[in-house]
């Protein structure tokens, strides 16, 4: 199954940290594999809160999956087909 994942961190405190974009990839890239899934795409937000739905990246990975139009489906926060 190919899957697209989104990865944001909110404040330069998190990427001190220890939840970097870096960090945060290389745990879904390793859990993925690990599951015998494949990335087609990774989507990345870099200081952008989660509590607003303006995020360049996470409307980018809704429009490419088809997720608004009801084609695809939502697990996790990651696209599923």
């Amino acid at each position: 199954m190919k899957i697209a994942i989104h990865i944001r961190v909110s404040t330069e405190d998190q990427t001190k940290e220890g939840y970097s974009l870096e960090v945060k990839r290389d745990y879904l890239e390793s859990s993925s594999k690990r599951e015998g899934l494949k990335i087609f795409k990774v989507y990345q937000d870099n200081g952008i809160s989660g509590y607003t739905k303006d995020r360049l990246a996470l409307t980018e990975l809704l429009e490419d999956t088809d997720i608004l139009s009801g084609k695809r489906e939502l697990i996790n926060g990651g696209c599923a087909y």
